[in-house]
């Protein structure tokens, strides 16, 4: 049990989850070991029900794998994603949804009217003024209409391709799953979203850090300054972990005891 807890402690993290790699590594067990026991927890994870999207809403598609020398039509290393998010009264985001959308929904990069209506049944709470929103058909809209949705799928986007090293397609909804509810968990604990971002900035200034500074005594203050505000911000991020961590296993345990109470 202390292993699993530790994984999802891991999976938890704000900056980043965790690869089956590092984590058989920490837990002294096989690759297939960490593997099977990170897909289960992104089961648990996708089986939760999708938190709707609700008032002011930026929303598109998104095709992951696109790159600029793309061609016309979809291969198969490219993944048609639609995305969204709703802004609260300030304008900054407050909540994510992501879909992986059917080909079938798809005509080459641009989402029919089919899949739009999919994305709105699934992940639009069903008032009026949430319904009117406009979900974009075509990435260079979303790109140019959608400016607050772009950096946040981009990381995503960063982190299947940095952190797992891609994904088959089978098992991207639990992916983007995990992402989603590492994203909503963090923005509901006061972090609006961005804290991933900014963990990842953090660590990486952490790291330079560590090396030794041999400039003038004049940047002694300023440096001791950063290094307090980088403590300041670590500390936070291991506050948002461990709340995270404590949502995954709740949503595990609901899992369980659902599967209990059928059998």
């Amino acid at each position: 049990m202390s292993k699993w807890l530790y994984a999802m402690k891991l999976l938890g993290r704000p900056a980043a989850g965790v690869n089956a790699v590092l984590l058989g590594k920490l837990l002294k067990v096989t690759y297939k070991t960490a593997y099977a026991m990170l897909d289960k927890i992104r089961h648990c994870l996708s089986l939760l029900p999708p938190e709707k999207l609700s008032g002011e809403i930026q929303a598109g598609i998104s095709v992951m794998g696109w790159t600029i020398d793309s061609g016309y039509e979809l291969t198969e290393k490219q993944h048609p994603i639609a995305v969204g998010i709703s802004l609260d009264e300030n304008g900054e985001p407050d909540r994510l949804a992501m879909m992986v959308v059917p080909r079938t929904h798809m005509m080459n990069y641009s989402l029919k009217p089919s899949g739009r209506d999919l994305f709105r049944e699934t992940h639009f709470s069903d008032d009026a003024d949430t319904l009117s929103n406009t979900i974009y058909h075509s990435q260079l809209l979303t790109i140019k209409r959608c400016r607050s949705l772009v950096s946040i799928y981009k990381a995503s986007y960063k982190q299947i391709n940095g952190i797992y090293r891609g994904v088959h397609p089978r098992s991207l909804p639990k992916y983007l799953a995990e992402f989603t509810f590492r994203w909503n968990a963090a923005a509901r604990n006061g972090n609006t979203g961005n804290c991933i971002g900014t963990s990842i900035s953090t660590i990486t200034a952490t790291s330079s850090s560590s090396v030794p500074n041999t400039s003038s005594s004049n940047s002694t203050s300023s440096s001791t300054n950063t290094s307090s505000s980088k403590r300041t911000s670590v500390s936070s991020i291991t506050s948002a972990s461990i709340s995270i961590s404590r949502q995954i296993a709740q949503a595990c345990m609901a899992y369980s005891l659902s599967h209990l109470a059928a059998a």
